[in-house]
């Protein structure tokens, strides 16, 4: 009897354990949506027009777990080429697979192709001013954060974020995280991202493989190669 005894309580230490890893991991799925200006600009050409109004809402997904994150298009298997640039597609991350740790050593940073090239951009984190305005998301009270970096190359002008402590992570969609929970809603001049559905603690554990080849570059860097590179071109 104290054998069958010990062997449950080993059992039961095993899989509180294993449960224990798999909490606060979890999908959440992001619907970007471009916000169109209600003036036009008389500098914008036709081309530039045409792109932003047939541009239309993409969606995206974040893993993450306890220590890590990894966002990401949703590629909707669409055998038709597009005819145009997708803008919201764009803004809301493109291609680029974007990687948070909680390790303090350690940057984000997005994985990018181009042409034959893998780039491994890192870039630095994100400062918030955090506030006491809140409101509910779905099933989650949510609080403001306002982005308060100036970025030269990227402009997020007027950027706020709303995260919830209920899911205690600082992950979020794209280069917006660093806050004491899940980022749910992004605001900026130009486009939006808004969870639309959260699946938490599944069955099936979330892993975030880091990738490690690539050229590893900051983003300050693969600006200035790239900006070189087309002024030769040009």
């Amino acid at each position: 009897y104290k054998k069958m005894k010990k062997i449950l309580f080993l059992l039961l230490l095993i899989y509180n354990t294993s449960h224990s890893q798999n909490l606060f991991q979890g999908k959440v799925y992001y619907k970007a949506s471009l916000i169109k200006q209600k003036k036009s600009n008389k500098k914008m050409t036709n081309e530039v027009k045409d792109i932003i109004e047939n541009s239309t809402d993409a969606d995206f997904v974040l893993y993450f777990n306890k220590t890590a994150s990894e966002y990401k298009e949703i590629k909707k298997m669409n055998l038709e080429v597009e005819a145009s640039v997708n803008l919201t597609q764009v803004l809301g991350g493109g291609s680029d697979i974007y990687f948070t740790t909680t390790e303090s050593s350690v940057k984000p940073f997005f994985k990018k192709k181009q042409g034959g090239d893998v780039f491994l951009i890192n870039y630095e984190k994100t400062k918030w001013d955090l506030t006491q305005e809140s409101k509910m998301i779905g099933k989650y009270k949510c609080f403001k954060a306002i982005d308060i970096n100036i970025d030269n190359k990227i402009s997020y002008k007027h950027t706020e974020v709303w995260y919830t402590p209920s899911i205690p992570v600082s992950f979020g969609p794209k280069n917006f995280h660093g806050l004491p929970g899940l980022v749910l809603q992004v605001n900026t001049s130009s486009f939006s991202l808004n969870a639309y559905q959260i699946n938490l603690n599944s069955k099936e554990v979330v892993k975030i493989i880091k990738p490690l080849e690539g050229i590893k570059i900051s983003k300050e860097e693969y600006y200035k190669k790239t900006s070189a590179f087309f002024k030769k071109k040009n």
